[in-house]
């Protein structure tokens, strides 16, 4: 008889401040990305990232406003060390569980980010006008593209 998986979760706290070095700035960035919303408008993309207020973008396709986003973070997160002001911290929660049959096992994975500050929680919406497959596809054009750029 096979042995039962426990389920488990856990909970990692994403901080930046003036100790922080180039590579933990840039992972930060990078998890705040995965939560950054575009829209199409009527001729171009618009981007925000929840909780990181004044964070924007605007490009004439979806790449141009997620990389012009991605570079506004870094220089709003660059202003306000400067400015020794507070940053919003990333908590990532991942939820494993398993069920198994007679035959087959199977592992779900959940993660959702959780955006606060000392003022305000904001919560990310588990679902978003993208889907998982739309996300893959657009990270996977990300990719190529920055490939070719380099």
């Amino acid at each position: 008889m096979a042995e039962q998986k426990e389920p488990f979760e856990e909970s990692i706290v994403l901080k930046v401040d003036n100790s922080s070095s180039e590579d933990d700035i840039k992972y930060f960035i990078h998890h705040a990305m995965r939560i950054a919303i575009f829209e199409e408008k009527d001729m171009y993309y618009a981007g925000e990232i929840p909780g990181f207020e004044g964070v924007s973008s605007y490009g004439d396709t979806r790449l141009e406003s997620w990389i012009d986003l991605e570079s506004a973070l870094g220089d709003w997160i660059h202003v306000r060390l400067c400015d020794r002001l507070a940053i919003p911290c990333l908590t990532i929660s991942i939820k494993q569980s398993f069920a198994s049959s007679i035959n087959t096992e199977s592992c779900t994975i959940d993660s959702t980010i959780h955006v606060s500050d000392n003022e305000k929680d904001v919560d990310i919406p588990k679902t978003s006008s993208r889907n998982k497959l739309e996300n893959l596809c657009f990270f996977l054009v990300v990719l190529v593209s920055c490939l070719f750029l380099y």
